[in-house]
């Protein structure tokens, strides 16, 4: 029996090399693999999140229609991020839960910069509570470069554990990260 397609949200960011052509590749790749890209954000430059560095990440939101199961779409976001250059420090400890990203299996003590990440914010209305993964994403109110470009394209979407659209979450995130649209430099 076939697996019911999901309306996916997922969060791409990127502050290492070619950043704008991350996001891009790892979309036509998510596009290939995953299923087809129904909404994207705009590209939005961030302030880097539970991490010092100098590089601020492009960040996007998109949503996907897929078939895959939640661990399935883990281990295909997981191939992404190998193929498009992430490396995972295979032994860190975990410095906060952070379940809902592709790199549930060894968490970074903290966070560090990346070519790319792929968090998984919501699959259609599951909660999905795994050592490996957890779904809604655990910290999307606490990060506007998540909300910013989510509540963009999907401002009435309501977080079925909080109980609050995607605007309402804005509204009260406390975190003062810049997130500003990202503007091609000519």
């Amino acid at each position: 029996m076939a697996h019911q397609e999901q309306d996916i949200f997922l969060c791409l960011g990127s502050n290492q090399g070619d950043r704008a052509g991350q996001l891009l590749r790892a979309c036509e790749l998510i596009g290939q693999e995953v299923g087809p890209i129904t909404c994207r954000s705009s590209i939005y430059e961030t302030e880097p999140w539970g991490m010092e560095s100098v590089d601020p990440f492009l960040n996007q939101v998109i949503q996907v229609s897929s078939i895959l199961l939640p661990v399935e779409l883990l281990g295909v976001l997981q191939g992404i991020e190998r193929e498009l250059g992430r490396s995972r420090m295979p032994d860190a400890g975990c410095r906060i839960p952070d379940a809902g990203c592709t790199s549930q299996i060894s968490r970074p003590t903290s966070y560090v910069s990346r070519s790319i990440d792929i968090d998984i914010l919501f699959y259609g209305d599951e909660i999905v509570e795994t050592p490996e993964l957890t779904i809604p994403h655990p910290l999307i109110e606490e990060r506007r470069f998540v909300l910013v470009p989510l509540a963009e394209i999907a401002p009435e979407l309501v977080h079925q554990v909080l109980g609050k659209d995607m605007k309402q979450l804005l509204e009260h995130c406390v975190d003062s990260g810049k997130v500003s649209v990202w503007e091609v430099k000519t």
